[in-house]
This record gives C-alpha cells, structure tokens and sequence, in this order.
C-alpha cells in the first residue's frame, strides 16, 4: 500500500511506494507561493535517507519535469542485481564422488561433519553489486534474486535450510554427499563392500557401518551402530549403537566386545562380550565370557545354549539349554549392573598399571581417574533404581530344554548347583 504524506495547506502531497524504494511528489496548482523549506520539512517528516541523487538522476534520464499537479521523484533506489555465490565449506569434489560406499583406508580422505554445522552459504559482495542494497529509509533489502524455493531443494536428507541466513546446516553427523542435482546431504549410514580383514580393518567413525562380509583381525570403534553380514572373529569391538552379526561371534576375547546398544547373533564362541543392553543368540555361547545388562533371550523365543563359560546379567535368563553332557562347568548369574561393575574392575586394573610409571603417565592416569568416577556414578544410580523397582517384577532364569550338570546359577543373592540332569528349569528371584 502506498503511504501519502501531505503538509499543512495541503497542496503538497508525498507518495511512497509500497516497496519503500522510491517517493515521489506532487505540487498542486493552489495559486499559493511554494516554500522549499517546506517541502524539506515535508520530506524530513517521513524518515527518508537516501535516493536524493538518484531521483535527480532518474528526471534527467527520463526527461521529467517539475510541474504543477504532475508527480515527480524526491528519492529513489535501485535494488542492486547480484547473482549471490553458493559456497561451500567441504570438499566438494571428494563429497561429488562419495555415495556412503567405502574401504575402510578411504576414511582418512573423507570429512566427518558434527550436527549442527554449517556447510555452504549464500554471500554477494556487496561491492560488486550494480545498485543499492538499502531502500530510501536507509534500510537494508533483500537480494532481489533471491529463489527461496530453488535454494531449498537443495536441502537434501540430513540437511536444513536456514532460510532467514541463506545457509545449510547438517541435522546429524556424518559426511558430505553431493547428490546428481546438487542437493547437499550427510550420509550418517556407511557400507563397507565384502570382507574386513587384518591388512585393512582398523575402523574408526561417529556413524552407524554396514559390512557387508566377514570381519576378522578387526579394530573397530563407531558412535553409531554396526551390522556385519557375515562372521565376526578374532577381532575387537567398540560400539555405541546395535551390534548385528548375521554368522557368529568366534574367539573375541582381547580384550573382546564392548555395546552400548543390543547385540544380535547367530552364535558366541570363545569370546569376551559386554553390552549394556540386552544379548540375543540363536545356536548357542560357548566358553564365553558374557555380561548383558538387561537380559539374554530372543524376543519371545528363549535363546540358544549356553555351554561354559560365565554369565551375568541384570535382568532375566530365557534360553534353551545350559551346561553339556561333557560335564563343562558353566555359571549363570542375575546381579546388579554387571556391565558397570566389569567395566569398573577393566579401568581399575589399568589404571594400576598406569601408575608404575606415574611421570610417563601423568595424564593417562588422570583421565583414567575420571573414568571411574564417572563409573562409579553410574553404577551408584542403577544400584539405587534397582533398588527402588515394584517389588512385583520377579527377575528369573528359565531354561526350556537340557539342563545339564556342572551348573551354577545364583539369583541375586541365593546360589543353586544343579549336579544331575534334567529336563527344563524355572527359578524365581526370592526376597
């Protein structure tokens, strides 16, 4: 809407133009001496700033002359006409090439991007532009090219566009991809194409990995979540996410596994396993070495065999059979946070021998020391919410078929032997 402005006598009359880039004036043929002063004053009254020139420039362009009761311009602007550049703050040529599919040795070429950073902008050198960037009140505008929708197609998965600073940002951590439009996106998921093996399978990346193979000799540690289709063996495990292993786990015991999340599995041989969630095996655990935090079975069906070994856990036991016929002794356990109270025992015994070397070791020790802290914490908090649980939630260890001695099961602080054979076992957490 165009505002209109008028002095005291009314025979001046002051148009500004919806857009706010450009005034212009109209002088009535009333008979009556015109004051500059007033128009000045007029013009003064409106907040205008600038466009002076420029309106003088624009009569003498268009051959305007001052007339009575014929409009004329006091201010203009020109929006300045910029083609505002794209820039990126990523490998672009490397994100072109990158699909999310890799060798473990390509990771060191790529860049890992933190949610929540900035990856490209728009920018104009304002200098460069042929016009104003300010409107006649001295405002600044937007850039008349500006395609708010083209911009946000280019907004791919992972990615917002701040429309209000013209920039994209990364809605999770992974790595830059460029898809075949240009639209900019983060992977968060990466596939490893066939086997993982000694020669090239140290690991290390803040997003979930598919290995699409065997792992074996493996160094791996992610932030996210790992499946691997194939057998897992001889290697060592870091994971903060799910832990899906299509084969079998076999001879991970230096020093073994380490899941945040749930572990899936076919089966557990020889190994060291420790999750913070819940284990879940089809075939069987043998000699292993087991702590799950909240319970070993599989969904509604219980779990495989275990045979050997020793296993604790915080929640309840569903499994198939327990112990062999060739008389291996095997322990089951229902305790407080197992996976707090190993890793605690893991920190302190290396913290031990940190400190036969305290000088060498100074800030490994200190570190270490607030690892077990926070440990402590934690095991201190589970041993409370333990504690204050409806005393209706009865944890047990049930085992559906072949129950074979040597077995020791111990339910919180009550010990049973089994020293004979038989078929199937219930036992019931007591008060």
């Amino acid at each position: 809407m165009t505002d209109i402005f008028t002095n005291k006598h009314g025979n001046l009359v002051l148009e500004i133009k919806e857009d706010r880039m450009s005034a212009w004036l109209r002088v009535k043929c009333s008979g009556r001496l015109i004051d500059e002063r007033e128009i000045i004053e007029l013009i003064d009254s409106t907040g205008i700033k600038t466009g002076f020139d420029e309106a003088l420039k624009y009569c003498r362009t268009h051959g305007l002359e001052k007339d009575f009761d014929t409009p004329f311009p006091v201010a203009v602007c020109t929006a300045a006409q910029s083609n505002a550049k794209l820039n990126y703050f990523f490998d672009t040529k490397i994100a072109h090439e990158f699909n999310g599919s890799i060798r473990p040795c390509d990771l060191k070429f790529l860049t890992c991007i933190e949610a929540d950073t900035v990856l490209a902008d728009y920018s104009s050198n304002i200098f460069d532009r042929q016009g104003s960037i300010y409107n006649i009140f001295g405002e600044m505008i937007e850039d008349a090219n500006a395609e708010l929708d083209k911009e946000q197609t280019l907004a791919g998965e992972n990615v917002f566009y701040d429309a209000s600073r013209r920039r994209y940002v990364a809605e999770k951590t992974g790595y830059p991809h460029i898809g075949e439009e240009g639209a900019i996106c983060i992977i968060d998921n990466l596939v490893i194409e066939g086997d993982l093996e000694e020669e090239d399978a140290k690991l290390r990346t803040p997003v979930s990995v598919c290995i699409r193979g065997n792992v074996h000799g493996a160094d791996i540690a992610v932030r996210g979540g790992i499946k691997i289709e194939g057998d897992l063996s001889q290697s060592r495990v870091y994971c903060e996410g799910t832990l899906e292993v299509s084969g079998d786990v076999k001879s991970c015991d230096n020093p073994g596994i380490e899941v945040l999340g749930k572990i899936s599995c076919r089966g557990i041989y020889n190994s060291r396993v420790r999750c913070l969630s819940s284990l879940n095996f089809t075939t069987e655990a043998q000699n292993c070495m087991l702590v799950a935090e909240t319970g070993i079975n599989s969904e509604n069906e219980p779990a495989g065999g275990i045979v050997g070994g020793q296993i604790q856990t915080c929640g309840s036991v569903f499994i198939n059979s327990a112990g062999s016929a060739d008389g291996e002794e095997t322990e089951i356990e229902i305790t407080i946070s197992p996976f707090y109270k190993a890793l605690l025992m893991q920190l302190t015994k290396e913290l031990i021998s940190l400190k036969q070397d305290p000088e060498d070791n100074a800030d490994l020790i200190q570190s270490l020391g607030e690892k077990i802290k926070r440990c402590e914490g934690e095991l201190d908090g589970r041993l409370n919410t333990f504690l204050k649980r409806s005393r209706s939630e009865k944890l047990c260890i049930k085992i559906a078929g072949d129950v074979f001695p040597l077995l020791r099961l111990r339910v919180l602080k009550h010990d049973y032997q089994i020293r004979a054979y038989q078929k199937s076992l219930e036992i019931l957490e007591r008060d």
